[in-house]
């Protein structure tokens, strides 16, 4: 009577098997696509001036995931500049940086500059190798000249306070 039940039960128990790692899987794909979204987060520094910070490897799915969450950041914000600092990708294959420029002309299509900072040696070296047009690529060195040149751009003048006034006491 035994072996009567046994297929049916090896099939009910491979239906809820195959049930479950198809719910885990999907469950694993969302928090992947949580992870990676918040690995290249959009930050609005100030009126229409975007920073985005990428640390970590860029693969090609990844790379597409940037561009569309920079797109969309500079629709929203309204954005004319954005400083994309890459000082934390250790490399980049060729793959990955000609979606670098794209992602640069697809930024330039909506209005907004570009200006990549915290290239490596390695970096600057892919770039060339691949022969991109350096020319439609606006470079700085680190951050901070970065956000120099995006306020420069802007028409934002960054002047020391000399003469403050001393704060009245009442």
């Amino acid at each position: 009577m035994l072996d009567a039940y046994e297929p049916a039960a090896n099939r009910i128990a491979i239906t809820v098997a195959v049930g479950f790692v198809q719910e885990r899987e999907r469950v694993i794909r969302q928090q992947q696509e949580a992870i990676r979204e918040l690995s290249t987060p959009v930050l609005p520094v100030r009126e229409r001036l975007l920073i985005l910070p990428i640390i970590g490897i860029i693969d090609p799915q990844r790379a597409r995931q940037l561009t569309e969450q920079l797109l969309h950041g500079i629709r929203v914000n309204r954005a004319k500049v954005v400083v994309m600092d890459i000082t934390g990708v250790p490399a980049m294959d060729a793959t990955v940086a000609n979606h670098l420029v794209q992602t640069v002309e697809a930024a330039r299509l909506l209005g907004a500059t570009v200006i990549v900072t915290g290239l490596s040696p390695e970096i600057a070296q892919t770039l060339v190798n691949i022969g991109v047009d350096l020319g439609k690529m606006n470079t700085v060195g680190d951050m901070q000249g970065g956000i120099e040149e995006a306020e420069r751009l802007l028409g934002y003048r960054v002047a020391p306070i000399r003469d403050a006034a001393p704060a009245v006491e009442e």
